[in-house]
């Protein structure tokens, strides 16, 4: 994702940088109406989060902080078509 730098101070927001993740997906049809796949997201376990995506500021002197979207994670499905 690019810099996100179009942003309403009043509101409270902050600029975010850019950041680059690697997914990787497999998949196969063992059947007609079958498919089973595996994923790696993320793989190189980079720290980022996206626009707007905040804590909020509850008392004053207290500032926002980013929450990170997840880190490296793996996933398997199986999908059947009726």
């Amino acid at each position: 994702m690019s810099k996100q730098d179009h942003i309403s101070e009043s509101f409270g927001e902050m600029s975010t940088p850019a950041f680059q993740t690697l997914d990787i997906r497999l998949g196969l049809k063992p059947l007609k109406n079958v498919t089973l796949g595996v994923a790696a997201l993320n793989v190189f376990d980079e720290n980022y989060y996206n626009h707007l995506n905040f804590s909020f500021t509850n008392q004053a002197g207290f500032t926002r902080t980013p929450i990170t979207d997840p880190g490296i994670n793996f996933t398997a499905f199986v999908q059947y078509s009726f």
